[in-house]
């Protein structure tokens, strides 16, 4: 009984982190749009500033046009910390059914449950590399 919770925990974290994927890259992208409006005029009289405005314009410029599922990957590939954090402190949480959504759970269930098996399987096999030496 508690195997079976122990292995639907990683799959439920998984789908629910999953699932909030495409709403947070959403807000990330409308508060990358945000900072690119306000660094814009700094970048013009602070050079120093022009090459984080560039950074964040080409990860603007990557996400714009791209799929639901690209658009998440684009977010990570150009990655600002500043953004992603000033996001999550906006982003709320919810539950959506819509077909990306349920897509990035299963992705999300499947990839924390794989690395959790994985991570399983090495400490057995460490534990039984220290047993058969006591």
């Amino acid at each position: 009984m508690i195997r079976k919770i122990i292995n639907a925990l990683p799959l439920a974290g998984g789908f629910i982190g999953g699932s909030q994927l495409p709403a947070f890259t959403q807000q990330y992208f409308q508060n990358l749009s945000g900072r690119i409006d306000e660094l814009g005029p700094i970048a013009r009289k602070y050079p120093e500033y022009a090459e984080r405005l560039e950074k964040l314009r080409n990860c603007f410029a990557a996400m714009k046009d791209a799929s639901v599922y690209n658009k998440s990957i684009q977010m990570f590939r150009y990655l600002d910390l500043q953004t992603a954090k000033s996001a999550w402190d906006k982003f709320k949480p919810g539950i959506s059914f819509e077909s990306e959504t349920v897509i990035l759970g299963l992705a999300g269930a499947a990839i924390l449950f794989a690395i959790c098996f994985l991570a399983c399987s090495l400490l057995r096999k460490i534990y039984r590399v220290i047993r058969k030496k006591n």
